[in-house]
């Protein structure tokens, strides 16, 4: 960066795979960080990734990285003790270290991008209120909706979010609460399209559940039972992770359903989406209800953009914030978590729709919103 362009300080819980064990990041964030990152560059600007992780334990050494000619890491050294007290004080420390560096190092020609968390409540006022700071807010989360622990912040998080200049909103749900002058674009996750190699495929019909093997919103275990209401031509896979107990739990649950069930435990880059794409049908089947709901309609379920990127047809649960998404005419819905329901969504399915070029679509209107974003237009 000797010659300086405009710069997009991009300030997230960020982590590679060098150092990912060392600091507390979540690396389910990653692939759309790094999405809105490339998409950024594609307009000129520089982006600087801020990560705002700090230390799992003992003492974390931060450093800069450049990892290509437009693109760099800044991580704080940071602290965790075993002490409640010392850790609350080096909490308070990383907010002065990212409070500062931004202060420092953002100019008027530069932008600054927030990934949203309640950990940012605190020194993003600060930044704003305090020094008159503009700022853009990435909403992946409404934290306060998610659970009771967490809903003592919801005045704070609403009034955090009507601070933002613009708001990359990651359901239509959201963007519809915020001011009505505030500029917001829609991004339901990622967009990438990977190479896509067409393959043979026989009278089977192979379903895929991939992400966390749970047993609070029992998405694998209700894949699995929706396979005793499908003919044996059906074949369901799953690829996840999780704890050991929720595994061996799985495991017995497969057994006892005896069908065609394989667990295939976790994959990842070129194999992953080699097999997604060997698949016919991606299942989201995360248990909502009414205890649950509000939670689905302040987030957005990224696993199904990835079955689309891959070339797959999905069945979910019938949730708003799917229903009113640019994507819902590519799912087929089941109205209520029932393993029969599901089952009959899934036998539903069209497998004749082409779910790439839905992702397609996608991309370059988002890429025509940070356009916009970049130059002041929006």
């Amino acid at each position: 960066m000797k010659n300086r362009r405009k710069t997009v300080y991009y300030v997230c819980f960020y982590a590679e795979s060098e150092n990912s064990k060392k600091i507390v990041s979540y690396p389910s964030v990653w692939s759309k960080i790094d999405y809105v990152a490339s998409v950024i560059k594609e307009y000129g600007y520089n982006v600087e990734l801020v990560s705002e992780a700090t230390s799992v334990k003992g003492l974390f050494r931060g450093y800069k990285k450049q990892i290509d000619d437009q693109e760099r890491v800044k991580y704080f050294t940071s602290r965790h003790y075993n002490n409640n007290l010392m850790n609350k004080l080096s909490t308070l420390t990383q907010w002065c270290k990212v409070l500062c560096y931004l202060l420092l190092h953002v100019k008027r020609e530069d932008k600054l991008l927030v990934y949203h968390s309640i950990y940012n409540l605190k020194w993003l006022s600060v930044y704003h209120d305090l020094f008159g700071k503009k700022f853009s807010l990435e909403i992946e989360d409404v934290f306060s909706a998610l659970n009771d622990e967490w809903k003592t912040f919801e005045k704070k998080e609403w009034n955090l979010f009507s601070k933002a200049s613009t708001c990359i909103c990651v359901n239509d749900l959201i963007a519809q609460k915020l001011n009505q002058k505030q500029p917001k674009i829609i991004s339901y996750g990622s967009y990438l399209l990977p190479e896509y190699h067409k393959t043979l495929k026989d009278d089977t019909v192979r379903l895929v559940y991939a992400g966390v093997i749970e047993q609070q919103r029992n998405a694998a275990f209700l894949a699995v039972q929706a396979m005793r209401y499908l003919p044996g031509n059906y074949e369901l896979n799953i690829l996840g992770f999780g704890d050991d107990r929720d595994i061996c739990a799985l495991k017995e649950c497969i057994k006892k359903v005896d069908r065609n069930i394989k667990y295939r435990g976790r994959m990842e880059g070129q194999e992953y989406y080699s097999f997604l794409q060997s698949c016919d049908i991606g299942l989201s089947t995360h248990v909502y209800d009414d205890g649950n709901m509000a939670s689905a309609d302040n987030t957005f379920p990224s696993k199904i953009l990835v079955y689309l990127s891959n070339g797959l047809h999905v069945v979910a649960q019938r949730l708003a914030c799917l229903e009113q998404s640019l994507i819902s005419d590519t799912i087929c819905y089941y109205d209520e978590p029932d393993p029969q329901k599901v089952a009959e969504a899934i036998s539903n399915a069209d497998l004749s729709m082409d779910t790439r070029q839905k992702i397609s679509e996608l991309a370059t209107s988002f890429q025509r919103d940070i356009q916009r974003w970049l130059s002041g237009t929006k």
